[in-house]
């Protein structure tokens, strides 16, 4: 099994703090947030890991062999006018076998990991997590009713309707990561598509996306200061 964290984005979202820094340096409880990430990947026995980078690229770069992490690099040059999708698709020769996709600004417990790698339910599989209250950034899933595959995703659905988020980790068996090629061949097509989107027109095009839900394991997707804030309280 392959990984592959999505870091080309600036993280605009979070202002000054991400000016002149990839998102996924900043630290949470004494660890980089792709500190965090790696090791949780290599616990798990995975160790061929690919980050898509663009933003301070050079800084993720040396942070990584600082740590002597063997990472392969895909470059995302138009990161500034681009979404995730997008940089996931230039990372299509590591697909693999199959491969855990995160994004860069994701922080989890490696229980997490551990149970959806266990998991065996579907080419696609998203992991979702319920929450007392949804709000309008959250990426919404809306299930099916019948099992555990997702219905809707978006961010514009009403709040009441939504059943999780996803919560930006997702895993590709490898007919699942030929899916993903075979519908999305034409890379300039998706530029500005969420990976979120990507998966509702899988599912519109007739594909399963499957659900891991996590319940209430920690994590927490890094958005805002206030989560940046809110995730130094914690003890990871």
């Amino acid at each position: 099994m392959n990984a592959i964290i999505l870091a080309a984005g600036r993280g605009t979202r979070m202002g000054h703090i991400t000016h002149d820094k990839p998102k996924c340096l900043l630290k949470v409880d004494e660890k980089t947030i792709l500190q965090h990430q790696i090791d949780t990947l290599n616990e798990c026995g995975i160790y061929n890991i690919t980050a898509v980078v663009g933003f301070k690229a050079d800084m993720i770069e040396d942070f990584c062999k600082k740590h002597s992490w063997k990472i392969n690099y895909i470059y995302n040059t138009v990161y500034d006018r681009s979404d995730n999708l997008y940089s996931l698709l230039l990372a299509r020769e590591h697909f693999g076998d199959g491969f855990i996709c995160l994004n860069s600004d994701v922080v989890f417990r490696t229980r997490i990991l551990e149970g959806l790698l266990r998991y065996d339910d579907g080419e696609i599989t998203v992991v979702t997590a319920q929450k007392r209250q949804y709000n309008e950034d959250d990426m919404k899933v809306k299930l099916n009713g019948r099992n555990n595959a997702i219905e809707t995703i978006n961010k514009t659905m009403k709040l009441d309707d939504a059943d999780a988020v996803f919560i930006g980790i997702s895993k590709f068996s490898k007919k699942g990561a030929s899916n993903l090629v075979i519908n999305f061949n034409k890379k300039d097509e998706i530029k500005n598509t969420l990976l979120g989107l990507g998966y509702q027109k899988l599912i519109d095009n007739g594909y399963i996306v499957s659900t891991f839900d996590i319940h209430n394991q920690r994590w927490t997707e890094i958005d805002f200061e206030d989560e940046l804030m809110d995730a130094r309280k914690v003890k990871w």
